[in-house]
């Protein structure tokens, strides 16, 4: 008796211990799941922050065709999603050519890729500068199905970035090219597989410092600017010039080989800069005189096609003013020097 009472005891025992190790995987269980679905909750919140918060996004199918879109600026820059949903992705965005091979190199690879540049203009006709991203999406066998990409506008930071470029290489009074990009590009020039012949055409203005003494800093400023004007318009589309200090200019005619072209050129300028002004409600005048230089072959060395130009100034000084004086590094004399004085 004592013995089926014990073995029942035993049973009950196991049934109890059972239950409970049934009850603790299940809550483990329970645990693991809820664990799973808050990670999983998570991701989508995530995911769906992320796209909130992003400029654009969109997603591409393996032949590039873009399945879906949205972002903050989507509304300004495509009210209709239908517009672009089943066109190429990059019939929807503008690339420069560098930013395109970068684009290209990667999609083609299947590689990801940051920071190309597309530019959109906004249906209110804003300009938006995007700093594209894109990465592949994969199937289960790791082949490429096609890309998700994110765009941020970074319009102010290319604008910065534009501006600090500008002041650097430009004249911040006149907002021509300042001395340091002028002898860049000039090296530029004299360096080029496909060098041309130019003309240098350094000019000084005549009087402007009795203008300034006169009228003041204030009036003499306003002056430099009308003559970076004047001789914006004197340029053509192959023309440039730059302020190097003061009241001296430089300007620079690419693509000319004669020295009647030079000439043409050097009388335009004079009888533009010495057309009386009108600064602040009066009349002033100044003139200007001009040395030429020509950079033909064999090729000159920068510094001293500058030398040129300014031995040929200072005998255009020397000569009256109101002129130029022009030498031409192939005649490899200055003996040559010529002197054309305005009517």
């Amino acid at each position: 008796m004592m013995t089926g009472i014990l073995l029942q005891i035993e049973l009950l025992i196991l049934a109890l211990i059972g239950a409970a190790a049934w009850m603790m995987l299940r809550r483990q269980a329970s645990g693991v799941h809820r664990a799973a679905e808050e990670a999983h909750g998570e991701v989508d919140l995530s995911l769906d922050a992320m796209t909130q918060a992003a400029d654009l996004y969109w997603q591409t199918d393996q032949g590039g065709l873009i399945m879906g879109a949205g972002g903050r600026l989507m509304g300004k820059l495509v009210p209709d999603l239908s517009d672009i949903i089943g066109q190429h992705y990059l019939k929807t965005v503008a690339l420069q050519p560098q930013e395109m091979t970068k684009m290209l190199a990667a999609l083609t690879n299947g590689e990801p890729y940051s920071d190309i540049h597309s530019r959109f203009t906004a249906q209110d006709g804003q300009i938006h500068i995007l700093s594209l991203s894109g990465t592949p999406r994969h199937d289960e066998d790791g082949n490429v199905i096609g890309y998700f990409g994110l765009g941020t506008d970074v319009t102010r930071r290319v604008a910065a970035q534009d501006e600090l470029k500008f002041l650097a290489e430009h004249d911040p009074l006149t907002g021509l090219a300042n001395r340091r990009a002028f002898e860049a590009k000039m090296n530029g020039l004299l360096m080029s597989d496909e060098f041309v012949s130019f003309a240098i055409i350094a000019i000084d203005l005549d009087g402007f410092k009795t203008v300034n003494d006169t009228h003041g800093h204030d009036v003499g400023d306003l002056l430099l600017q009308a003559v970076a004007d004047r001789i914006r318009q004197c340029t053509r589309s192959t023309d440039w010039a730059a302020r190097l200090g003061g009241d001296e200019f430089v300007f620079v005619a690419e693509d000319i080989r004669t020295v009647d072209a030079v000439s043409t050129v050097a009388e335009r300028l004079i009888d533009a800069l010495s057309t009386p002004y009108r600064i602040n409600g009066q009349s002033l005048g100044v003139g200007a005189s001009a040395g030429v230089s020509l950079a033909g072959d064999p090729r000159p060395k920068a510094e001293e096609l500058m030398k040129q130009a300014d031995r040929a100034l200072y005998d255009a000084k020397a000569a009256g003013k109101g002129c130029f004086r022009f030498h031409s590094e192939a005649s490899g004399s200055s003996s040559r020097l010529r002197l054309v004085k305005r009517a």
